[in-house]
């Protein structure tokens, strides 16, 4: 198009469409043919799973139908993927294991990731992102590389009829299109309720809606049979088992319309057919796409065949295979791997640490001078033969050294892991020497395992080493050691610069008389946190600074090792709410709506900690505002249940007792808070003793009572007071809650 700014006027050019690229997809699959002996599934859902336990529903369904299945659901109701990923490594806010902790935890054979309601149909690329960072995740981080993943297609919402149709053409179509990209299996759920419109109009598919968008009982025994069917290559139609509160009819109706949609929808990667159905796409210059300039010919580097209609089907044989399409000058390969599930999860000894275990250390002397010493227990070393600068893996990594020594080390000393020390003497440490050699040792690797027992974060965390030099080196790169950290012992991050000690190379390699001939100590604050229920692994890479020549070697160990954390502190606040949780819920959220969303949006705020009062222990949350009326709606943390509001002004503590059926305020005589719990102070009644003069403050700083020994509270109306007493002791300060 030319267009004239001065006259308006405009011409049009037809321009030749040319193909410039070419895109095979799925570009990277996993194909599992063959099913575990124990099917384990984990869902990352909202409300769509969670309303009538689809999960139980399809556990039911497994056992009539004599499969050995069971299916775990993570539910965050009205969330996106993505909001399952911000629940962080460890346990979330609610006290419960997160979704990544969930997907470490098993080795799942299939994990389901339903995204939010909407978000598929009116967000594509977001949706595509989300299911990404998932996908990603299960690779690098479940215990089963190769677990099955499954996207359920969700559906438009009732009630707007006209569009209905066209909305679940558009869920299909973007589902199909993130399937496409990223390898993922669909199943087909909202093809179900766009037949179900197709044959029975709004009135009928209105029986599969408990709103505008949750499934009654009926369509979510269509779903979890669809699931079935999907899972196990079975026709929905043979499964004889139906929920209480179904009727058989309806029953045969939704397992007819699982059976319908699934039979009729074809998946890019069908696990039990082992087979993946490709797609060759060819764009212009414009980015639209055009006919291939040639007929696409498929070739298959082994592991099975590939059909004129490009669908690789598996023989059988694991392994990673390259499919290729070329047409015309284009080419583009794709990897498919055939691989069976693992199925077991190995746990190892570790160093454990909690709320009355914040350190811990080694010093490696128990090893004695033994040439193949066992390591202490939780550590690791391992050598690696394929590169400088690389760690390798904790759950392949060895418990025994190699070699023995460190007085006068000989520059052609053997390469590997070494058991250094005083030959003499039983300070021990760890570590090893590398070499140029061929098939020889690049790099040596120490790790520990730790794991956090208790049920706080360990912040904070300051680890401190040696390191020591037993042999000087003349490689003229120098060599360094590099702590390195992971939570699954595969998936590392450097520590930084603070965990980095470089050695400047010598002008020989030769070993010192007397040992270690230099140490370095190395003290500092990971930039990471240990979070509770979870692993830390530490691995100290030993190697050449830079380059890939590993020669002249530094012969360098690790020795006196200590660890130390602390437990999070409870924030400032203006005010604090604190709970004495009887509700038996698995978790604890508080929502406040008033004059602002106080704690944000539904569900709220968790618990920031705990407190000992008067015995009693109360989770505490911050009320971190002085003044405005707010309703307080304590819930099981978004999951169904929540407690009639409760109206506070807030501008003062609150202490609340909480049953699954009502709120109730402690309205005690005199209730001590958290700040001061060393004060000296004794409180009996209306009556406050302390050892020296005591005066009383109410929230506006003005003095409201003194007395010298003891002080009377009876006068006082109900509110927060802050108590301070001064004797030989020094002063000490308290806040309390005085009752009606």
């Amino acid at each position: 198009v030319t267009f004239n700014l001065e006259t308006g006027e405009y011409s049009l050019v037809l321009a030749a469409s040319t193909p410039t690229t070419m895109t095979l997809q799925p570009a990277d699959v996993v194909l599992v043919p063959e099913l575990p002996e124990q099917v384990k599934v984990l869902s990352l859902n909202n409300s769509l799973i969670y309303y009538n336990d689809q999960d139980a529903v399809f556990n039911g369904i497994a056992a009539a139908m004599g499969k050995d299945a069971n299916w775990t659901k993570h539910t965050l109701l009205g969330k996106s993927l993505k909001t399952h990923w911000d629940e962080g490594d460890g346990v979330a806010e609610d006290g419960n294991p997160g979704a990544k902790m969930l997907v470490r935890s098993e080795a799942w054979s299939h994990i389901i990731l339903q995204e939010q309601s909407s978000l598929p149909r009116t967000d594509i690329e977001t949706f595509r992102a989300n299911v990404k960072r998932w996908v990603d995740y299960i690779r690098d981080y479940c215990p089963n590389p190769n677990a099955i993943i499954i996207v359920p297609v969700n559906w438009a919402y009732s009630g707007d009829w006209e569009n209905y149709t066209a909305f679940n053409s558009t869920f299909v179509k973007n589902y199909q299109d993130v399937a496409l990209d990223l390898g993922v299996t669909l199943c087909p759920v909202g093809v179900a309720y766009q037949d179900v419109f197709d044959l029975e109009g709004s009135e009928g598919t209105l029986t599969w809606f408990l709103d505008d968008r949750h499934p009654t009982l009926k369509a979510t025994y269509m779903a979890a049979a669809m699931e079935y069917g999907l899972i196990f290559g079975e026709d929905p139609q043979t499964i004889t088992w139906a929920p209480d509160g179904l009727s058989a009819d309806d029953a045969a109706d939704m397992r007819g319309y699982a059976s319908r949609a699934l039979n009729g929808f074809t998946n890019y990667v069908d696990h039990t057919a082992g087979q993946v159905h490709y797609k060759v796409t060819v764009r212009d210059q414009f980015g639209m796409e055009v006919e291939a300039p040639e007929p696409v010919v498929m070739t298959l580097s082994d592991g099975g065949d590939i059909d004129a209609d490009m669908v690789f089907t598996s023989n059988g044989t694991n392994g990673e295979y390259t499919v290729t399409a070329t047409t015309g000058a284009f080419t583009q390969n794709a990897t498919v791997k055939v691989a069976t599930a693992l199925t077991e999860v190995v746990t190892y000894p570790a160093i454990e640490l909690n709320e009355t275990t914040l350190s811990a250390n080694e010093v490696f002397d128990v090893m004695g001078d033994e040439a193949t010493a066992t390591l202490p227990e939780a550590w690791r070393i391992d050598r690696i033969l394929t590169g400088t600068r690389t760690v390798g893996r904790y759950d392949q990594a060895d418990d025994h050294t190699m070699y023995s020594g460190g007085v006068s080390l000989a520059s052609n000393a053997k390469n590997g892991t070494w058991n250094f020390g005083d030959n003499a003497g039983d300070d021990r440490a760890l570590g090893g020497i590398s070499t140029g050699v061929a098939d020889g040792t690049r790099c040596v690797n120490v790790y520990a395992h730790l794991l956090n027992t208790g049920t706080k974060d360990i912040e904070n965390v300051n680890v401190t080493y040696n390191v020591e030099k037993y042999r000087k080196g003349n490689n003229s790169a120098g060599f360094a050691v590099q702590l390195y950290y992971s939570i699954d012992g595969r998936n590392w991050t450097s520590a930084g610069n603070d965990f980095y000690t470089y050695f400047a190379p010598d002008s020989e390699t030769a070993g010192y008389e007397i040992v270690p001939g230099e140490t370095v100590p190395v003290s500092a604050v990971l930039p990471a946190k240990i979070s509770r229920g979870c692993d830390m692994y530490l691995a100290w890479n030993i190697s050449v600074a830079s380059g890939d020549a590993a020669q002249g070697a530094m012969a360098l160990g690790i020795d006196d090792f200590s660890i130390t954390g602390e437990l999070p502190t409870i924030p400032a606040s203006q005010h604090y709410i604190f709970v004495n949780d009887l509700t038996g819920w698995d978790a604890l959220g508080l929502y406040a709506w008033g004059d602002s969303e106080l704690f944000g949006a539904w569900p709220g705020e968790a618990s920031v900690g705990d407190s000992i009062v008067n015995d009693t222990n109360y989770k505490v949350f911050l009320l971190d505002t002085n003044g405005g009326s707010y309703h307080l709606i304590f819930n099981n943390w978004n999951n169904g249940l929540q407690l009639p509001d409760y109206d506070i002004v807030a501008d003062r503590d609150y202490y609340f007792t909480i049953t699954s059926s009502e709120v109730t305020e402690v309205i005690a005589t005199v209730v001590e808070n958290m700040a001061d719990a060393q004060a000296r102070f004794d409180i009996s009644g209306n009556e406050v003793s302390y050892p020296g003069t005591i005066t009383v403050y109410n929230i506006h700083g003005q003095v409201v009572a003194t007395g010298n020994g003891s002080a009377s509270l009876t006068h006082l109306d109900r509110g927060i007071y802050i108590v301070r007493g001064q004797g030989n002791h020094g002063v000490s300060t308290v806040k309390i809650a005085k009752g009606r």
